[in-house]
């Protein structure tokens, strides 16, 4: 079995400042309004013309910044799609990000509102098992809460995974776990559902989104890149940063 998902964060429309997280590692995943209709147009034009269901294509969004509502959500809507919207809840109502009014308003407008951990680690990985299970578990109820239904999606931030952040997710409940692996293909984990996601940039052309959407052959070759990346990454430790742009030629 195979599901698209792409993987966006922040959409602006005039700034990168507008929305989210403000780090220089932030401004790379965000992206203009303008461009991301060309991607949501785009899909809807390929599944009318090849006969086959928008739900083929989903569109996905970490962090929980504002333009999820002001930006991202009108869009998707105009084309008759509905988002996915996975939220670090230590940051509602923050500066640049949503309330829970906001996020209660989408779940009423048919987006899914799905968990992006608590607090955002920057690595989940290096987490005990106690810290995993009330990431987890703190932003699973104060989403429910809001929502007034469980939540059971989540996504795992920054994308790093291990054994124990997913066993821990599905403890506390998840029954479908997004992760930033680049793959079509949907896993199962003891009756939780795994799905990877395909990350768009700033930089990412709509050409690129277009042949992720449409290539099995492209979706592939990012999957192999992201393993050969992985494995080197684990081989060779320091020196990875130092080689990493002859490994991905």
């Amino acid at each position: 079995m195979s599901k698209i998902v792409l993987m966006y964060h922040d959409v602006y429309r005039d700034s990168e400042t507008e929305s989210g997280f403000q780090f220089p590692t932030s401004y790379p995943y965000k992206v203009s309004a303008a461009e991301f209709e060309k991607h949501v147009r785009l899909a809807y034009d390929y599944c009318h013309e090849h006969g086959i269901a928008q739900s083929s294509v989903e569109f996905s969004f970490d962090d929980g910044g504002e333009s999820f509502y002001s930006v991202a959500a009108p869009i998707l809507e105009k084309y008759g799609f509905r988002g996915i919207f996975f939220i670090s809840t230590s940051y509602l109502a923050s500066d640049k990000f949503m309330t829970a009014e906001q996020v209660r308003e989408l779940h009423e407008r048919g987006h899914i509102i799905a968990s992006h951990s608590h607090s955002h680690p920057r690595n989940m990985t290096r987490l005990g098992v106690e810290e995993l299970r009330n990431e987890w578990c703190t932003s699973l109820r104060i989403l429910s809460e809001i929502v007034g239904e469980p939540v059971r999606t989540a996504s795992i931030p920054s994308g790093f995974n291990s054994k124990e952040v997913i066993a821990t997710a599905k403890e506390a409940g998840i029954t479908t776990l997004y992760t930033s692996a680049p793959s079509d293909r949907v896993r199962n984990y003891e009756g939780m559902t795994i799905i990877g996601r395909y990350v768009v940039l700033c930089n990412t052309s709509t050409s690129a989104v277009h042949s992720i959407i449409s290539s099995r052959c492209r979706r592939l070759r990012l999957s192999l890149r992201a393993q050969l990346l992985a494995l080197a990454k684990k081989v060779l430790g320091a020196n990875y940063n130092r080689i990493k742009t002859k490994i991905v030629r």
